[in-house]
């Protein structure tokens, strides 16, 4: 049957319809049955009605609305010899909308008689269904599984290719075909008889099953039923079932126990490494025990007289329940045992691999390691090599690892960053003393933003042949400001980035915070140490002042200011900034450093070269000054505020805020930083603006304007001092500005 398309392009009225412009007096009703057809643009087909006043209009199947407007592209038909016009409409108190397989609907139909110059009038009931379809049952379905295995049908399988339609529901199916001599097909562990009807519930309840055997591949016909026809079935699909061999691969777990002592499953994560290995996701194991297995192998294991039971060759294990496992050595047992296991996907595929446990009665003491959050942590053979010589009295021959879990970190070789590297360390490959590959080329990475303790066990060999046993034990440590200094951060959240990112790039340490008095004063020249180290300027020359002054230490005419200078040699001051690639704003290579497995290399006694200074900032990295350009810079900054008042009064005397967002504004004009100028409209947002200095309002509008300074307070508080971490925040959002 062919299906008309909806579409307004195909509508066609042969009568026109003229709704409402009938004369009222002019329609006397007689019922005559003026139409031959009606049709509708939604409608499959024209509607005969030569004979009768009631119509039935289908559309197809898979219409997509619930109604049809009957207003709107219909079609009639009359005989043009007997009838001069003929006009279809809808009475206005009936509608001209029908649902779907509801109640039909009331349309009239206006004609005239040829010769005739009287109108009168049909009533038609015009009802709207949608077709009929018979039930359907297409597709294949296919399966693949590893031999031995079994392949559990469900209902899903086999309901997805029925399509109910105009029919009843799905209620059996039936089989047929051959079997093969490689598998066979199972309903509720019975061999199923072909061409038996197997109920919808029974495949609901999994018990439907094709069991393989051997490697080969078989086809079935499957016959569908609906519901009160047991005997008549809708349609026929196509079972295809493959089996295969299960895939070998390299996955050669390695373990080690000591003697009498059981290993227990929770040290091995078989899910990542089957991962690793095969890119799939586990689902369930399969073991095969070897004839001599020195030991049982438990599942649910507790203790020598709690457990549940001893597992068997070929019975599949759930992979979450692995780690519930324990192998238990014989008492008197020394060496190593292979046990060869099938790990399967959801999709039954399998994957071959064994776990190789080695009994000794050695056991190494523990390898102790130490590094920072998403830090990574180089292994060092001599540190393997020393638990060698304890254990065995002789040297390291070579190491198997077993493999951290992913959420702890993961082994690589030749680690240079998560983009580059050698390869992921394997659990079957041994790494060497001497010869490639390298223990000493192995790296730990914790995962991203990990911290806390991990234990990764592993199997050495002495040069002469004898293993051992040993864990490597990695505690992860944040160091982080934010994980550090909690109370800190809870105290003052609107500070935390800020804090954060000096604390990061080394001008807030550990040492300086036992002094950090976050709303205590700041002064003037520890103020504009911070300053000048922040915005990290490169040296320049000193236009000193009209006086004929040669030494710049005289310039200030303040000896207040003098005598804090003299403080510092200045000689060790320009040496240790001269060089440094670790500064605010710039990226530092990690690489670099020298991997210190967690011992530091810190001082910890802060950049005071000569330890005279009583600033409560101890700006270092490792103990080395952060590089800010030499120390005239210092004396440019206060020649362009000297004439603001600013050095008319001792270093150590508080700082205003409004002083202070001058000193961040001549910074930011010093580093080359374009602001844009502020109005005096910008500063009205805060009541006191009117208690502004002169000099400091200028700058102070262009750091409103860039957000530098928040102007959503109510008062800006120009003439109370600066507390501390008010400093760090301020000048933090002038950097920021400054990254933009």
């Amino acid at each position: 049957m062919n299906r008309k398309t909806i579409s307004r392009s195909a509508l066609f009225l042969t009568a026109i319809l003229l709704i409402g412009m009938i004369p009222f007096t002019a329609a006397a009703a007689n019922n005559e049955y003026v139409l031959t057809s009606i049709n509708h643009i939604a409608a499959l087909s024209a509607v005969d009605v030569k004979n009768t006043t009631a119509a039935v209009l289908t559309v197809p199947h898979d219409y997509p609305a619930r109604t049809v407007n009957l207003a709107i592209g219909l079609d009639i038909q009359y005989d043009t010899e007997v009838y001069a016009s003929a006009t279809a409409t809808f009475p206005s108190a009936a509608p001209s909308t029908a649902i779907v397989d509801g109640d039909p609907i009331t349309m009239t139909v206006t004609y005239q008689k040829k010769g005739s110059r009287a109108y009168y009038s049909t009533d038609y009931k015009v009802r709207v269904v949608r077709e009929k379809l018979p039930p359907a049952f297409e597709g294949t379905i296919s399966k693949k599984i590893t031999f031995p295995g079994t392949v559990r049908f469900t209902a899903k399988d086999f309901t997805d290719l029925y399509r109910q339609n105009g029919g009843s529901k799905l209620v059996a199916i039936s089989i047929t075909g051959s079997t093969p001599s490689f598998g066979k097909l199972k309903i509720d562990n019975a061999e199923y008889v072909l061409g038996n009807l197997i109920r919808l519930k029974d495949l609901e309840a999994g018990k439907l099953t094709y069991q393989a055997t051997a490697a080969g591949t078989v086809s079935f016909s499957v016959k569908a039923y609906q519901s009160g026809d047991g005997l008549n079935p809708v349609g026929a699909v196509t079972l295809t079932i493959e089996s295969v061999a299960p895939h070998d691969t390299k996955m050669d777990i390695k373990a080690a126990t000591t003697q009498n002592t059981p290993l227990q499953f929770s040290s091995i994560d078989f899910a990542d490494i089957y991962k690793k290995e095969t890119g799939q996701t586990l689902s369930y194991v399969k073991f095969s025990l070897p004839d001599k297995l020195n030991g049982k192998l438990y599942y649910n294991y507790g203790a020598s007289t709690n457990y549940e039971g001893i597992v068997t060759s070929g019975t599949a294990y759930s992979a979450s329940l692995l780690k519930q496992f324990a192998y238990v050595p014989d008492p008197a047992f020394l060496g190593s045992v292979v046990i060869r296991f099938t790990g399967f996907t959801d999709e039954n595929i399998g994957f071959n691999g064994s776990l190789t446990i080695v009994v000794s009665n050695r056991n190494a003491s523990d390898i102790n390691y130490k590094t920072e959050k998403n830090s990574p942590l180089s292994f060092s053979a001599s540190d393997f090599n020393k638990k060698s010589r304890e254990t065995t009295g002789k040297e390291l021959s070579h190491v198997f690892f077993s493999l951290p879990a992913a959420s702890n970190g993961t082994l690589y070789y030749k680690y240079e960053s998560v983009s580059k590297y050698g390869s992921l360390v394997r659990s079957d490959i041994a790494y060497n003393v001497g010869k490639e590959p390298l223990l000493d080329n192995v790296d730990f990475v914790p995962a991203k933003d990990f911290a806390g303790a991990i234990s990764i066990a592993y199997t050495g060999y002495n040069v002469e042949g004898t293993a051992f046993s040993g864990t490597i034990k990695i505690t992860v440590e944040d160091k982080s400001f934010k994980s550090k200094y909690k109370d800190l951060i809870k105290k003052y959240p609107w500070a935390a980035d800020a804090l954060q990112y000096f604390y990061e790039n080394g001008m807030i340490t550990d040492e300086s915070l036992k002094k950090f008095r976050p709303n205590s004063g700041i002064s003037k020249g520890d103020f504009i140490l911070l300053v000048s180290m922040a915005f990290d300027l490169e040296p320049a020359a000193v236009d000193l002042p009209a006086t004929g002054k040669k030494d710049w230490k005289d310039f200030f005419g303040s000896k207040e200011w003098k005598k804090w200078f003299e403080q510092f040699d200045w000689d060790d001051w320009e040496d240790l900034f001269e060089e440094s690639d670790k500064k605010p704003g710039k990226k530092h290579d990690d690489r670099k450093d020298k991997k210190d497995n967690g011992k530091g290399n810190g001082n910890g006694k802060g950049n005071d070269p000569k330890g005279k200074s009583s600033s409560v900032f101890a700006f270092s990295v490792n103990g080395k000054a952060v590089n800010n350009g030499k120390l005239n810079n210092w004396l440019r900054f206060m020649w362009a505020l000297s004439s603001k008042s600013m050095l008319k009064c001792s270093p150590k005397s508080a700082l205003s805020r409004q002083d202070a967002m001058v000193i961040v504004y001549e910074a930011m004009k010093e580093a080359g930083i374009t602001l844009l100028g502020g109005k005096a409209n910008d500063l009205k947002v805060f009541k006191d603006h009117n208690k502004i200095s002169a000099y400091a309002r200028d700058p102070i509008a262009s750091l409103v304007r860039a957000g530098i300074v928040d102007a959503s307070g109510k008062k800006l508080d120009p003439n109370k001092s600066i507390s501390q971490i008010e400093a760090y925040v301020l000048l933090y959002k002038a950097l920021q500005y400054q990254n933009k």
